[in-house]
């Protein structure tokens, strides 16, 4: 995957990365951002699980989620400003659905604000569809849609995944 500034690359969020996880939060998140112990505190193995995608070893993006048994819930994906519109998201939560099939499970759960038309789009690209509503969930009084998505008995294809299930 290509960007303006470089190729991206994606792995494994360490410990190490968890100050300029905090920071990228604050840019791309400035009214709700997460701070350093909320990431701390959920990346543990084997149930938190987090990847970075970085340009020229600079931080761009981050994605967290959590996975019990077979259910798994997104719990913060964020890219910066300036490498948005990219495909840095889709390049994670691409990376982190196959490693979560892999892994056997076969639920995926995730909130986003009702305001979020870019987020909804790019998961519902991935065969997510709306569960229900939370009201009020932010702190600002704004809604969120929770939505799932059925990686065992559905279309989901594994590592042959596109991340395009409008088609």
């Amino acid at each position: 995957m290509k960007t303006v500034a470089g190729l991206v690359s994606l792995r494994e969020m360490l410990r190490s990365d968890l100050r300029s996880v905090a920071s990228a939060e604050k840019k791309t998140f400035a009214r709700d951002a997460w701070k350093l112990k909320d990431f701390s505190d959920l990346l543990r193995p084997p149930t938190g699980m987090g990847i970075v995608a970085e340009v020229n070893d600079t931080l761009v993006g981050y994605l967290i989620g959590m996975q019990g048994a077979d259910e798994a819930e997104l719990l913060n994906i964020g890219v910066i400003p300036e490498a948005r519109r990219r495909g840095v998201g889709r390049g994670l939560m691409k990376i982190w659905l196959e490693r979560l099939f892999e892994r056997g499970v076969k639920s995926v759960y995730l909130d986003v604000r009702t305001s979020n038309h870019p987020a909804i789009q790019l998961y519902e690209s991935f065969g997510f569809n709306v569960a229900g509503c939370r009201p009020h969930y932010y702190s600002d009084g704004e809604d969120s849609l929770v939505m799932k998505l059925a990686l065992a008995g559905g279309t989901w294809r594994g590592s042959r995944f596109d991340g395009d299930h409008r088609r």
